[in-house]
């Protein structure tokens, strides 16, 4: 644990967000059409978009607890796991699979990324000459780091890893747990009882 680095994945300008069962049926998926959209779905009853967005946040800064080297797929549970699917607002894929608990509450888990990066920069319809230089320089910046943060997370995904059970809990609730609770009106509760 002393040498491991603990950045693990960091999925970043979610789009969607499907949880998958060890029978590959879904439980339960969010999406939302920009990034300043709330999360929606098209399942029966109002969604908890807090509770949605637990799911999000957990994979936007996920730690390893530590290595399981040696461990196979199906010991780990890996083999029929519950599957995390993102799609992310660059077009990327994430497909994390959790396996079964294990000692000092973790999960196994193991993850899959694929996606590209953008070879040219789109100028915008209104953009000035004088901007230009400002905009190519932070394209060039930008795609440097997604080749990079590509790159990294595609290696780790040849390793099977533990995951702390508090990062693993929101992406594991069942659909029913997101569901908002009606809450009821107090004063009419009140008149009600009268």
């Amino acid at each position: 644990q002393q040498w491991l680095a603990r950045d693990y994945l960091k999925v970043e300008r979610i789009k969607s967000l499907a949880v998958l069962g060890p029978d590959g049926k879904e439980r339960w998926s969010v999406m939302r059409p920009d990034e300043a959209a709330g999360w929606m779905w098209s399942a029966p009853g109002k969604l908890d978009g807090g509770k949605a967005q637990d799911g999000a946040s957990a994979l936007s800064a996920m730690q390893i607890a530590d290595a399981a080297a040696g461990v196979s797929d199906a010991d780990a549970g890996l083999d029929t796991p519950v599957t995390v699917r993102a799609q992310t607002f660059d077009g990327w894929s994430y497909d994390l699979r959790i396996g079964k608990a294990a000692p000092e509450d973790r999960y196994y888990a193991k993850a899959a990324v694929s996606g590209t990066v953008p070879e040219k920069r789109t100028p915008r319809a209104d953009e000035k000459a004088e901007d230009k230089e400002k905009e190519e320089k932070a394209f060039a910046e930008r795609q440097a780091a997604m080749k990079a943060k590509l790159e990294r997370e595609q290696a780790l995904g040849a390793f099977t890893v533990l995951l702390p059970k508090s990062t693993v809990d929101p992406l594991l609730r069942e659909r029913s747990a997101l569901v908002a609770v009606e809450k009821k009106d107090a004063k009419k509760d009140a008149k009600g009882r009268k």
